[in-house]
């Protein structure tokens, strides 16, 4: 009974998972891009870039199901080319207090959530690129555009890292 207990809640493997997506505003009236990363099993934040082709404020929250803010990662003020990290890098300016280590924790039913602020023009892009270490199965996050002004006028590009997820660390 003990080793099926262990088996349910220790995971044995990890595994890394790299993605890269850009997705672009498509509405003559423009309007903010946002794209939610929800995970199905819990996972752990490396590493996440959001860039924006624009002059608008870029952030990456973690947001519970009801999309209402957990946790502000990083928020960075409008200017050409604005570009968040988590973990932020010594250059990024930030407009609140911030978590700034590697290792936050995403759990099921919480996503991910980079975006730009709603002043975005027809044909701006936001890029994500990120890393997750994934605990128990190697299946892959779900990517949306679906809160985004104009939603269905912006598109969401496919993954550029050829290999997306690989096998990780032995935890057991």
């Amino acid at each position: 009974m003990a080793g099926e207990w262990m088996s349910l809640t220790h995971p044995r493997y990890t595994w890394i998972y790299q993605a890269r997506r850009v997705a672009t505003q498509g509405n003559a009236a423009g309007g903010a891009i946002v794209i939610d990363i929800e995970v199905a099993q819990p996972a752990r934040l490396i590493s996440c870039v959001a860039s924006n082709s624009g002059s608008n404020t870029v952030s990456i929250d973690i947001v519970d199901e009801d999309n209402a803010l957990t946790c502000r990662l990083g928020s960075v003020g409008a200017a050409p080319g604005t570009i968040c990290s988590v973990p932020r890098t010594y250059t990024s300016s930030l407009s609140s207090p911030q978590i700034t280590s590697v290792g936050v924790f995403i759990a099921p039913g919480q996503k991910l959530s980079c975006y730009q602020s709603n002043a975005g023009a027809q044909n701006d892009t936001l890029t994500v690129a990120l890393v997750l270490e994934l605990f128990n199965s190697p299946e892959e996050p779900t990517w949306s555009k679906d809160r985004s002004t104009n939603a269905t006028d912006v598109t969401l590009a496919a993954n550029t890292i050829s290999t997306s997820i690989t096998r990780g660390r032995w935890l057991g």
